[in-house]
């Protein structure tokens, strides 16, 4: 499980942590990489994730804390966007990466199921759309 979720991690932190072109950068290069590199293979946390879950609860928080990790950091780049002007204040970054990271996982499973980009496409566009709605207007 740890390799799945340092690879999530490692994906989303390739990317400039402080600007709205970054996260669309990420969102990009995840459907990008899951329909050529891992051929709609779903997710790498999410899928051992779905393996273990069942098998004990000490597995199950494994998986619980690998993906608030993901999400602290996801939320930690929110937070540098708030502090830089980029992100509303009234925005909550904590809830917006447990938002976003749930997008990304119903994208990665609709996506892996249909064995078509169009479904993971079409809900990180939403889930941009919605944290975008929270940027300081220009």
């Amino acid at each position: 499980m740890a390799a799945g979720h340092l690879q999530s991690l490692g994906e989303q932190n390739s990317f400039p942590p402080d600007s709205w072109a970054g996260i669309e950068s990420w969102f990009d290069a995840l459907v990008r990489r899951h329909e050529t590199e891992r051929e709609f293979h779903g997710c790498p946390l999410g899928s051992m994730v779905s393996e273990v879950l069942d098998q004990s609860d000490k597995l199950r928080l494994v998986a619980a804390y690998a993906f608030t990790r993901w999400e602290s950091s996801l939320a930690g780049r929110l937070w540098m966007m708030q502090a830089a002007g980029l992100l509303r204040r009234d925005a909550d970054p904590e809830s917006l990466a447990q938002t976003t990271i749930a997008i990304v996982q119903g994208g990665y499973l609709l996506s892996a199921t249909k064995r078509d980009p169009a479904p993971m496409r079409n809900a990180l566009a939403a889930g941009f759309t919605h944290l975008t709605s929270f940027a300081v207007p220009t």
